[in-house]
């Protein structure tokens, strides 16, 4: 599947930033090439021109490129529009991408950061087998072309070299880039073609392809492309290429027929500018032995476009050399709330005013957390938000989406929001939803409902149906339900099958205490964080579980999300009583979701999923983990790659999956040898699911993770493998050591193989933890393996350990 995005902007809301003339029309020329000479079963294209190409909208389609990417797609990005090279705070350079919704006077705050915005969403493109961006604007500091001029853009310091690439400083991953001009230039249009010059040649050269022209490689379209746009313009555009690090290295990648690429010659990872320069009427010679042509009669070289017009060449501004950076993000939680002018009995066609506003902190009535990353040299970040609805309309003239500046501190300007709606139809209920998008990716949602007058249908209370829990022997005899109703938690206590109180709210964010565990040192510091839940929790729950009677029985909780690290709970703290999740088997499983019958899962064949990875990112200790698990099953099979998967999906009769190996929890997503698997690619239609039904223990990084109000496909893996048919799971919530995890799973199976349930041997690793003179983190470590399974679920593994 290729996916293709293209972006154009002439018109832009704030009047005092220059219209241009060719941009939109360089877009749909783009996207309609494509759409043209691509099956539609093969392309899927979206076009942004205008009104439509603004920051939320291009943040929007780059989140859900990370949901619907596939291995062995390939995504193109096309964007014409005004762009600046600007000076960040550390002395490095930052690309600016000026699109419809950018102002004038916080032109930094308002732009797209080329630099950060793809640092933050491209790497989970990563399983893609191509990600190629197309750019035709200005980076100079000129009134020229696309430049883009405006208050707060610094020039960088002097003296680059003339062949410096616009995108030195940033490693792409597996990403390639073509800019127009070098960094120093101005990128123009040429309104009597109707295109800017760049992109004119660029459509005659893929056309030229798309018509029989013999297939080029990237580097060697490059090499082709460079020297007509450079004679076209006498020198005064020169595009340049970047390639990732992790392309250069790559061993192949192929686009489809029309655009094919392989790997770039080695020197392109040092010799990243533009060719030496050469006069107009000098002849181009070949960079590469025999590359393929791609002009010809339909696509003449020199004289194109008349130059005369262009004007003087932008001045060179000199400069040093910027060094390649990483960019660590720091992420905070901010708190949106909403509220309306009327909470119950609106009628058909009655307006109403909803009003968005944020907190640092935690606030009363319907609010919803935002995650917000701040990569490293931003003072501040871009929010998004957006309603949609399918009960109420916006009023004429309305807009239903805003951008806010939110700075590290979190004073987000403007601090609040307020929009009107129009209740369309009839219906018992009318309801919206407030998305938010920063960095190109959902932070969160709040969503809003108001009865209709009259209306015999009573709002959702957020209280869930019963739940059917075995209450076989070895069963959960205490079971805590937790629901979540915007922000807060309602707590449901139940004990052998009846509540055993009134259901209690718990207004808390637990973020924090999952980043206390994953940075507590040792045993003493997670006490301290058990006790700060126990005492955060309602005093209902904590005589609910800290009774005498509780101890030692089987708990079960019962959540869409981890909600909090509660097997680290400190029972009976004025005691110095032990922690929950090593006095007793504390199981989990997800709402709304049936439990399996099953008491015993026959383990006949089983897989072990264990890449190989090169240094430093190897990891011995898994090593040993598919040796000893051989050991114990001498039938498993090893899987490596994503095809040794796909046909491992398809097998029945496997009961038992063990990952070894790098994972992660948001995005969620297990790295194997060519790239990183999402958990839906174990979907409920294969074999492996919907009648095999397995154990999956996922030892890789923060596998358990789960996040309310994003999307489970990103961030909740382990609901996505249970709705999936799986009979149980076991995964770290946390970071974990790599030794530390080695030394779980040993403690783990030898349990599962002498007759002990799932969740006694995860109580077993938990109590790993309260041992002395372990290194720093593993004690983090083992606490943090969650078990998801019936409580009273056993393993048959008829070959014990040696």
């Amino acid at each position: 599947m290729l996916h293709v995005v293209a972006v154009g902007v002439d018109q832009y809301a704030d009047s005092r930033i220059p219209p241009l003339q060719c941009a939109s029309r360089d877009a749909e020329a783009v996207y309609n090439f494509f759409r043209s000479n691509v099956p539609d079963e093969h392309c899927c294209a979206h076009l942004l021109v205008d009104g439509s190409a603004t920051g939320a909208n291009w943040g929007a389609i780059a989140y859900h490129l990370t949901l619907d990417i596939k291995p062995g797609d390939n995504v193109i990005f096309y964007v014409a529009c005004r762009g600046r090279r600007t000076l960040r705070s550390d002395g490095g350079d930052s690309l600016l991408l000026a699109l419809h919704d950018a102002d004038y006077d916080r032109i930094t705050e308002t732009t797209i950061n080329l630099e950060s915005n793809t640092a933050l969403w491209v790497p989970r493109l990563e399983v893609a087998q191509q990600v190629l961006f197309l750019v035709d604007t200005s980076f100079a500091h000129s009134v020229m072309g696309r430049s883009l001029e405006a208050p707060g853009l610094e020039i960088p310091p002097a003296a680059k070299p003339p062949w410096w690439s616009a995108r030195h400083y940033l490693d792409l991953g597996q990403a390639s880039l073509i800019t127009a001009v070098n960094a120093e230039q101005a990128a123009f249009e040429y309104p009597a073609a109707g295109h800017g010059i760049f992109t004119a040649h660029l459509l005659k050269a893929l056309a030229v392809m798309g018509t029989g022209a013999p297939v080029a490689d990237l580097w060697r379209f490059y090499c082709e492309l460079e020297p007509i746009v450079y004679a076209a313009t006498s020198g005064k555009q020169s595009p340049t290429i970047r390639h990732g690090a992790r392309r250069v290295a790559a061993a192949s990648y192929a686009l489809p027929h029309y655009l094919k690429v392989a790997p770039p010659p080695r020197l392109i990872s040092t010799s990243l500018g533009s060719p030496p320069k050469r006069t107009p009427d000098q002849a181009n010679p070949p960079r590469i032995p025999s590359p393929p042509p791609l002009h010809g009669p339909a696509y003449p070289v020199a004289n194109a476009f008349p130059v005369s017009s262009y004007g003087p060449p932008p001045v060179s501004v000199p400069g040093t050399l910027s060094r390649q950076i990483d960019l660590p993000r720091r992420s905070a939680t901010l708190f949106a709330r909403i509220e309306s002018s009327l909470n119950a009995g609106i009628e058909p066609g009655q307006e109403v005013a909803f009003c968005v506003s944020f907190t640092p902190s935690a606030a009363p009535g319907v609010s919803a957390p935002l995650l917000v990353e701040h990569p490293e040299g931003r003072d501040s970040v871009m929010l998004h938000a957006s309603v949609s609805s399918d009960s109420f309309v916006p009023p004429p003239g309305e807009s239903w989406s805003k951008s806010f500046a939110v700075p590290r501190s979190l004073a987000v300007s403007p601090n609040q929001w307020v929009f009107r709606a129009v209740a369309a139809g009839d219906r018992p209920a009318y309801s919206l939803t407030v998305t938010f998008l920063a960095s190109g990716f959902m932070a969160g949602a709040l969503a809003f409902s108001i009865e209709r007058k009259g209306s015999t249908n009573r709002p959702v209370t957020g209280l869930p149906a019963p739940l059917s829990i075995s209450m076989r022997p070895g069963g959960a005899r205490l079971t805590l339900r937790i629901a979540q109703e915007g922000r807060s938690f309602r707590m449901i206590m139940v004990e052998d099958g009846k509540e055993w109180d009134e259901p209690v709210p718990w207004a808390m964010s637990t973020d924090s205490y999952f980043s206390s565990l994953e940075a507590a040192p040792g045993y003493d510091a997670l006490r301290d964080i058990g006790y700060g839940l126990w005492v955060d929790l309602p005093a209902a729950v904590r005589r609910f579980l800290d009774r005498p009677e509780a101890a030692g029985l089987p708990l079960l909780i019962v959540s869409n999300t981890p909600v909090a690290p509660f097997e680290i709970l400190t029972l009976n703290p004025s005691e110095e009583g032990p922690l929950m999740g090593i006095d007793r088997p504390v199981t989990r499983w997800v709402d709304d979701l049936e439990m399996p019958e099953t008491d015993t899962l026959l383990v006949d064949d089983a897989a072990c999923i264990r890449p190989d990875y090169p240094p430093p990112d190897n990891l011995p200790s898994a090593a040993e983990e598919e040796r000893e698990l051989g050991e114990l099953l001498p039938s498993m099979r090893r899987v490596r790659r994503i095809n040794e998967l796909e046909s491992l999906l398809n097998e029945p009769g496997v009961r038992l999956v063990h990952f070894a190996g790098h994972a992660d929890g948001n995005p969620a997503k297990l790295m194997l040898e060519d790239g990183s698997v999402s958990p839906a690619k174990f979907s409920p239609s294969k074999d492996l699911l919907r009648r095999g039904r397995p154990l999956l223990f996922l030892n890789g990084c923060r596998a358990a993770t789960g996040r309310a109000l994003t999307p489970s496909q990103q961030a909740n893996m382990l609901k996505m493998l249970l709705t999936s048919r799986c009979t149980a799971a076991v995964a770290p919530l946390i970071r974990v050591q790599s030794a530390a995890a080695l030394v779980a799973a040993q403690v783990f199976y030898k349990a599962v193989a002498g007759g002990k349930s799932v969740g006694e041997a995860v109580k077993g690793v938990r109590g790993l933890a309260a041992a002395g003179g372990m290194k720093e983190g593993f004690a983090a470590s083992y606490l943090s393996y969650l078990a998801y399974a019936p409580p009273d679920l056993r393993v048959s593994i008829p070959k014990g350990l040696k």
